[in-house]
């Protein structure tokens, strides 16, 4: 809500508002295809706007945009192109019946063969993923379904073994991908003591099955005449939880 609005206000408050390339975005991305939910990734594959999501202008997002800005930015000042490739343009695969998937890769760091994604987080997301790192590098994957968190730090970890395969795909070598993360809500903490880096295997495997996966989703839902029976929900589905409480525990 504002407390005074003038010409000059709405002309500074449009520049936050407005819509960049990327919000008008309509195709799946690799961002995408790690989503757990059947439902919301067969209606984003068939392009179906879900009502009261992103209506507005979210300020996490918009927070996230402006720090990738800035790594870029400090990345092409500081770094040397043969050894640090960013915001590289990503082939990940194709999806039968629905086309190439295609991304923008943070980083790739050609010496150590990684694949690195920022990601800026609350401190309580960056305290569970890595509770949920810890967890999965100690035991496996599997274990940690169903924890605090766990749709979204496996969608991250889907996203970069996806990149990590265009990459490979490109003739790059990928040992391991990575997380960084910075939390956005930090007051009086500092760089040094809050940047956290969590490093896995990269599992070309699981993301030639995120591709997999989601052709069977958009075969469904194109022979499909109702996307919320014949798809499931997934429990962890935060926008299903939020907004479709009726169908959410049905998956």
């Amino acid at each position: 809500m504002l407390l005074t609005s003038t010409a000059a206000i709405d002309r500074a408050r449009r520049l936050l508002t407005a819509r960049s390339e990327r919000d008008n975005q309509r195709r799946v991305g690799p961002s995408g295809l790690g989503k757990c939910c059947d439902l919301c990734l067969g209606e984003d594959l068939m392009g179906i706007k879900r009502p009261g999501e992103n209506e507005k202008t979210p300020i996490a997002p918009l927070l996230g945009t402006a720090f990738h800005l800035l790594c870029e930015k400090r990345s092409r000042d500081m770094e040397r192109e043969a050894e640090v490739l960013v915001e590289q343009p990503v082939h990940v695969g194709d999806v039968r019946g629905y086309g190439p998937i295609k991304g923008t890769l943070d980083r790739f760091d050609i010496e150590a063969r990684e694949v690195m994604d920022w990601k800026l987080v609350s401190l309580k997301k960056r305290d569970a993923f890595k509770r949920l790192y810890r967890k999965s590098q100690r035991d496996s994957f599997d274990v940690i379904v169903e924890d605090y968190g766990a749709a979204q730090f496996l969608q991250y970890y889907i996203q970069l073994c996806l990149y990590g395969k265009g990459m490979e795909d490109q003739g790059y070598d990928v040992n391991n991908v990575t997380l960084l993360l910075l939390p956005r809500d930090a007051t009086v903490h500092v760089v040094e003591s809050e940047f956290t880096a969590l490093s896995m295997p990269y599992d070309r495997d699981l993301a030639i099955y995120a591709l997999g996966r989601a052709g069977l989703i958009y075969k469904r839902a194109k022979e499909s005449d109702d996307l919320i029976t014949d798809l499931d929900s997934a429990p962890e589905c935060f926008y299903c939880s939020k907004y479709r409480p009726i169908h959410y525990m049905k998956g």
